[in-house]
């Protein structure tokens, strides 16, 4: 009898782990974006608010690094199990959310600084030209160099395409 009550508890720990370690379906950008939209523009949904959040998410294939995009919805019935829209849910006290996360691609991974890229850069650009002159007097420290940097160029995305064809 004591042997019966060990497998089964085996089979039922087990039951449990599978069913929590079920995988969150992560998108690509042009996927999420359309999901995102499309739930912004269903009625049903109910949504009133959306945020994201860059996260880790860990699953058997390694780790993920995505965008999670929570959509509070005024659904509050709803459950990651039981919605109409296939989309894990989030729960706070009485409020709602669902959960699209989205991964990032490569290409948009954040860009590195390099004191002699970001010289380069102002010499080319009128406005980092202007804020040398203004805001650090022409002798800025590489200490000014990286704020500047970290400021006016990482992430804005015309900045940034400027920065990374310099060679």
């Amino acid at each position: 009898m004591g042997k019966v009550k060990d497998t089964l508890k085996k089979i039922i720990k087990e039951e449990i782990k599978k069913s929590l370690n079920e995988e969150m379906t992560i998108y690509s950008k042009k996927d999420g974006i359309a999901k995102l939209n499309r739930m912004k523009k269903t009625g049903g949904a109910k949504i009133y608010k959306v945020t994201s959040g860059k996260t880790r998410l860990n699953y058997s294939g390694g780790r993920a690094y995505v965008t999670m995009y929570h959509l509070y919805t005024k659904n509050i019935n709803h459950t990651s199990s039981s919605n109409p829209y296939g989309l894990d849910m989030m729960r706070n006290s009485n409020r709602a959310a669902y959960l699209i996360p989205i991964k990032e691609s490569k290409l948009s991974e954040n860009v590195y600084y390099d004191e002699d890229k970001l010289l380069k850069l102002v010499d080319k650009d009128k406005f980092l030209k202007y804020m040398i002159k203004s805001k650090y007097r022409n002798k800025p420290k590489s200490k000014d160099l990286k704020d500047m940097f970290d400021t006016y160029i990482s992430g804005d995305k015309d900045m940034e395409k400027k920065y990374r064809k310099i060679r």
